[in-house]
């Protein structure tokens, strides 16, 4: 598995969700299989496949999480910014809706576009990286050619 780059805060995060999964969603998966099963024959007893699916998916991304995190890179935010990097705070506005909207650029592992964490890998991210303010960016989305300007670039304090 290649290296998987990281800031300090989503490390922590990933590694408490872990932490999360192993000490408190896996005891209770057991719990849950082991009352399960106490309702009788398992071949139609849905709260058993319940808990079966439950285990495989809790199961599932503990071993996710541990190949990620076993091949992190913390990467360093910068201190100060002239272009659009990982850790970077960005502020676009589309083009076309005139709409504006704030990004923290980080990797995949990271990104939440709820939180306005924005994925380097997505078609967006992947045409900021190295932009300036005052750059134009153009990227195709599903619903076809979308186009964005650079407003603001600064560091993330968050």
């Amino acid at each position: 598995m290649s290296t998987v780059k990281l800031t300090q805060r989503g490390y922590e995060k990933l590694h408490a969700e872990l932490r999360e999964l192993i000490d408190v969603r896996r005891p209770q998966v057991m719990v849950d299989l082991v009352q399960a099963r106490e309702y009788g024959d398992i071949s139609e007893n849905a709260e058993y496949e319940t808990a079966k699916r439950d285990q495989g998916m809790t199961e599932g991304r503990i071993h996710e999480l541990e190949a990620i995190l076993s091949t992190v890179e913390i990467i360093e935010l910068p201190k100060k910014v002239t272009e659009a990097v990982i850790g970077a705070k960005i502020k676009v506005e589309n083009i076309d809706g005139g709409k504006q909207k704030e990004y923290v650029l980080v990797c995949e592992q990271e990104a939440h576009l709820e939180d306005i964490y924005l994925s380097v890998e997505s078609p967006l991210g992947k045409s900021l990286l190295g932009k300036k303010s005052g750059e134009i960016v153009e990227f195709m989305a599903p619903a076809g050619l979308r186009k964005f300007k650079v407003i603001q670039i600064s560091v993330y304090s968050g």
